[in-house]
């Protein structure tokens, strides 16, 4: 007698592997009728294949084609709105507010830098209107940036992620600040941050890039920028400000101008240890939805959390995972609920994923879908997609091809208030910022009142390409031995030490510009406790605060 054995997972994949092979059925759309438009926007690529949730654009292999595309889902007709740049990598994109422009990044080759560009389509139709127009150009130094910083990846810089802002410019992430990110032993990574593009600038201003401002100088990654209803704009801010490494990525919101940074979710939530890709809910003023993702070795690939920020935003309480047999509770790869038990895999086949989720309500999502049975990176497995609050998916869209990522309604939506900057221009000119504490020991229980004496002015400091580990010498892990060892994963400076009054308030500046942070010290200069996030303050903004706390909390006005 023979015995055969047979490895459940191996069923698993098969039984997958034969449902993808057969006829797709009409997708069942009933649950889109109240939402009114039929017709969506979507990223037709290749998975991108990093080996880090921010390297997408960096280590992914080339694997040009795809484009910017229309489904109608009536007739489930699909158009091309731009076939002239097959040739490349297409990014991500955005919707303007009236549903009649996209501006998107695209990659023309695998030693070229994302650019942005934008076309004018007819949402009627879905069909593009007029020629492509570009935005942002190379920096005019580029090719000595390559040949200066070179190391496997081209280093030149890149435009990704626009965002259109009420008033038709742009905000965008850039690797033109020239910052880099001790996460790689070949020292190859780069950061991103916030830019703001005038949207009618002229072809020279463009080209030239005076039509660019920098809104922010984060020390490690910033992503997917979006608008919130009240004209704020969201986004994922990576920080390494006295925590440990690799967490804490999680959702932050700043004023077009680049002033009022504040924490909306997430400064002390380790797992999962990336939140990427938030979205305002539509008619919930306090939800959000945002991907769970690990930080390496994938790229942006997770589970579809859900915030309700009526909630402790201390505590996991605000989150709802909409896809409960996915979660990331390790800082690498995913688990998947299998059996009623818990498994890991870093393959991804052992279960589903999803990316970039755009909410329709509280309870309805669209989003890039991969079945069990696939790897994460598999170039063809994602496909379009309908979740429900159940967990439950209802695929519309899939391309034999390659992946489908990025839906949107092709719609027009409200457009939020065009803010109006406050900053003092006098301060501005001299790049300072005002900071008032009304009272330092607010919140500080354990503390005695009048003890707490100075505080101290403190600056992470982002590392320039300049420092890149090009040689051997003083390298120590990821890290230059002279600067850290073991320790610090930033450099962070000292501006100075002001007074406190005797009824804890104090009044200063700061420079601006820059990332600043506090410790509140006692009479012998010895620090009682540390802010444990930075602060990024415009130039001429001025803020005010109440309180030292450990974490930053914006949204409770804890901290300056």
């Amino acid at each position: 007698m023979f015995r055969i054995e047979v490895n459940p997972y191996q069923v698993m994949f098969l039984a997958a592997f034969l449902l993808s092979c057969l006829p797709a059925k009409a997708a069942d759309l009933d649950a889109l009728k109240p939402f009114d438009f039929n017709k969506i926007v979507f990223v037709k690529r290749h998975t991108f294949s990093a080996n880090h949730y921010y390297t997408e654009f960096i280590n992914s292999r080339w694997t040009p084609g795809g484009n910017i595309c229309v489904l109608n889902l009536t007739s489930g007709k699909v158009i091309e709105l731009v076939p002239e740049l097959t040739n490349g990598v297409f990014g991500r994109f955005d919707l303007d507010f009236d549903g009649k422009h996209i501006v998107f990044a695209w990659k023309p080759a695998n030693n070229k830098g994302n650019r942005l560009y934008e076309i004018e389509i007819n949402p009627t139709t879905g069909e593009r209107v007029g020629d492509l127009k570009q935005l942002t150009f190379p920096e005019l130094n580029e090719s000595e940036l390559v040949k200066r910083y070179q190391v496997r990846y081209h280093h030149g810089t890149d435009d990704m992620d626009p965002c259109y802002l009420p008033d038709g410019d742009i905000v965008f992430i850039s690797t033109r600040c020239q910052y880099g990110i001790l996460c790689n032993s070949s020292d190859d990574f780069t950061t991103t941050v916030l830019y703001r593009m005038l949207q009618d600038a002229s072809i020279e201003n463009r080209k030239a890039s005076r039509h660019l401002t920098k809104l922010s100088n984060s020390s490690v990654s910033e992503a997917s920028p979006t608008m919130l209803p009240d004209g704020r704009i969201m986004y994922t801010r990576w920080e390494y400000v006295e925590k440990g490494a690799v967490s804490v990525k999680c959702l932050w919101a700043m004023q077009p101008d680049g002033s009022g940074s504040s924490e909306i979710y997430g400064n002390d939530i380790s797992l999962p240890p990336t939140f990427l890709y938030g979205r305002p809910i539509p008619g919930k003023p306090s939800q959000y939805v945002m991907l769970g993702t690990p930080h390496y070795p994938q790229n942006g690939m997770g589970t579809v959390i859900r915030l309700d920020m009526t909630r402790n935003i201390r505590t996991r309480e605000p989150m709802t995972y909409m896809t409960p047999d996915v979660d990331i509770r390790s800082e690498g790869g995913f688990a998947f609920k299998i059996d009623g038990r818990w498994r890991r895999d870093r393959s991804g086949r052992k279960g589903r994923l999803f990316k970039e989720p755009y909410p329709l309500s509280d309870k309805l999502f669209l989003v890039p879908y991969k079945a069990a049975g696939f790897g994460w990176q598999d170039s063809k497995a994602y496909d379009l997609a309908l979740l429900n609050e159940d967990g439950a998916v209802t695929v519309i869209h899939d391309d034999p091809d390659m992946s489908c990522f990025l839906p949107f309604p092709l719609r027009a939506r409200k457009r939020p208030p065009a803010r109006q900057s406050v900053r003092d221009k006098k301060m501005a000119k001299k790049n300072l910022a005002t900071c008032v504490v009304t009272d330092i020991t607010h919140g500080m229980e354990s503390t005695p009142r009048g003890s707490i004496r100075y505080i101290r002015v403190l600056e992470q400091i982002p590392r320039p390409w300049a420092t890149r580990r090009l040689w051997g010498g003083d390298v120590y892990d990821q890290q230059h031995a002279t600067i850290t060892k073991n320790t610090h994963l930033g450099l962070r400076v000292q501006h100075g030490v002001v007074p406190v009054e005797d009824d804890g308030s104090a009044h200063f500046v700061v420079p601006a510009g820059r990332n600043i942070y506090f410790q509140a010290l006692d009479a012998n200069y010895m620090a009682v406790q540390t802010e444990r996030t930075y602060v990024y303050y415009a130039p001429g903004e001025q803020r005010a605060c109440i309180g030292c706390h450990r974490i930053c909390s914006g949204r409770l006005m804890r901290c300056c």
